[in-house]
């Protein structure tokens, strides 16, 4: 090969390097102001941290406050979302899943919880133990671990029959974090794990254990569409588990029925739970969405996506349960 050849090829070699490093540097640069975008507007790259939990499943770690796509998310020394004050002593604790822990959609202050103690005087502070993808049995598990604790203490539980389907869950399988996010680029990768969990959920997972070509549910429903009665005796069981619970470790309580935007066999569902707490103090059970309808207010006016509250209506459950909590409860007089 001639000089004048081999220099063509070597000129040739350090424009293809040139360009592959400007091009790196393109894409850093880019990268580089989408995290920096991501983590301003929405601040994904510090997300919320739980623990795992052998008894209970998961929970939220203490002491974080972090801003999420503009809302405030406080973790006190407790675990729970909430503003809470040491030098106040009574205490108002919430138990439910995501739809009471209010989420990205909710700053502290805006929380039902938050606004409930501030309707009721008396009560000085709010504990909102409130949690992504809870079911009752891990809010069972997870009052039952504390035991004793609660004693001069007020409970609210929140849930629905979606609450009884799910059983413990787990924290292995949610899309949540109980480590910080790896990487340079954070916000980047955790909107990249986020994407990749819903797909990793799509593709593995089905609402219902029934296949294509099975025509039922079998291993929850008869032919005929009725859940199996093992399966009801099972739920009637937690159910009794939670209320000899509370009785046992609060001073008292009040047990929320809440419900979703739209229907998705709900009303069968709300008819199952009546029969199976009809044995239970009538007044101490708030189903929510049919005091809603007394009040006359707009449902869908209350939903950010069919299951989880607003801020308004964090606001207008919080007002109906402090106005039936003064009804019905000598101590909120």
């Amino acid at each position: 090969m001639s000089y004048k050849k081999r220099s063509k090829n070597t000129i040739k070699y350090k424009n293809y390097l040139f360009l592959v490093l400007y091009s790196l540097v393109i894409l850093f640069f880019f990268t580089f102001s989408i995290d920096l975008f991501l983590k301003k507007k929405f601040g994904l790259g510090n997300p919320i941290l739980y623990y795992f939990h052998p008894n209970y499943g998961y929970g939220l770690r203490p002491d974080q406050n972090i801003v999420r796509f503009g809302n405030k998310i406080k973790i006190d020394e407790f675990g729970s979302r909430s503003n809470y004050d040491s030098q106040k002593k009574t205490k108002i604790i919430f138990f439910g899943d995501s739809v009471v822990y209010g989420g990205r959609l909710v700053g502290n202050d805006n929380l039902l919880s938050e606004l409930v103690c501030n309707n009721l005087k008396k009560m000085k502070s709010c504990l909102n133990f409130g949690t992504n993808a809870y079911g009752l049995e891990n809010i069972i598990r997870r009052i039952n671990h504390n035991t004793y604790k609660y004693r001069k203490d007020f409970a609210i539980i929140f849930f629905n029959f979606n609450n009884l389907k799910r059983g413990v869950s787990k924290i292995s399988g949610q899309p949540f974090f109980n480590k910080p996010v790896d990487g340079i680029f954070k916000g980047v990768n955790e909107l990249l794990l986020r994407y990749l969990d819903i797909k990793r959920l799509k593709y593995r997972y089905t609402n219902t254990n029934k296949l294509e070509w099975e025509k039922y549910d079998k291993y929850l429903y008869d032919e005929d569409g009725n859940m199996k009665k093992e399966i009801l005796s099972y739920y009637q069981k937690v159910v009794n588990d939670l209320f000899y619970l509370i009785n046992k470790e609060f001073d008292d309580y009040l047990v929320v029925i809440n419900f979703s935007e739209k229907d998705r066999n709900e009303t069968n569902e709300i008819k199952m739970l009546k029969e199976m707490l009809s044995n239970y103090n009538k007044n101490k059970i708030l189903y929510l969405k049919e005091q809603l309808k007394n009040e006359n207010v707009k449902i869908s006016k209350l939903f950010d996506d069919h299951i989880h509250y607003n801020e308004y209506g964090h606001k207008i459950v919080a007002t109906l349960i402090s106005n039936y909590l003064k009804k019905n409860y000598e101590k909120f007089n």
